[in-house]
């Protein structure tokens, strides 16, 4: 199991199938063009090109195989971002998708992410990576409707992975 703690980014013209998972970090994918379906906390959503996907913080999720090649911008990081990490700790997307959220600027932004991500020279690469995140979130979370965490949302399946995640490379009865 890959456990990250820096800020992750890539452009792929494929969305692979991956099944139902959580982590302690958010994820943000922008789909460009294509079409795909992802589960977030049980709930079946499509995704279209234009729509951003939110998944805070310890949402059980999966993404389901997409029907042709989807073009997305994926972004992984630490829920510790200043500003935001209040948000992510207390508050959940009432729909984690939002429909036809990015303008150009934004589009612009995830591709000049994409350049700096490029440029393996920069000392600084984490600092720019933190710049964009926070103007990216700072333009899309406020579309967000959130409502109030629920620590029990979810619990059994969250228990559930989580103990698979601790106990994997051992023998695990019903």
């Amino acid at each position: 199991e890959n456990r990250w703690r820096s800020f992750h980014f890539w452009h792929r013209q494929r969305l692979g199938a991956f099944p139902q998972h959580l982590h302690d970090y958010v994820e943000i994918l922008y789909i460009c063009t294509g079409e795909s379906t992802c589960t977030v906390d049980m709930t079946l959503y499509d995704l279209r090109a234009g729509d951003v996907l939110f998944v805070f913080p310890n949402r059980i999720h999966a993404y389901g195989k997409p029907m042709c090649d989807v073009e997305n911008y994926a972004l992984l990081f630490p829920n510790s971002i200043p500003v935001f990490d209040e948000t992510f700790a207390h508050f959940v997307p009432e729909c984690p998708v939002l429909r036809g959220a990015v303008d150009a600027d934004t589009a612009r932004l995830f591709a000049a992410a994409e350049a700096e991500r490029a440029r393996e020279d920069s000392a600084y690469l984490k600092g720019a990576f933190l710049g964009y995140i926070s103007i990216i979130l700072s333009r899309l979370l406020p579309k967000l409707r959130l409502r109030p965490c629920v620590p029990e949302e979810n619990q059994l399946e969250r228990r559930l992975i989580e103990y698979c995640s601790l106990h994997y490379t051992e023998r695990i009865s019903l």
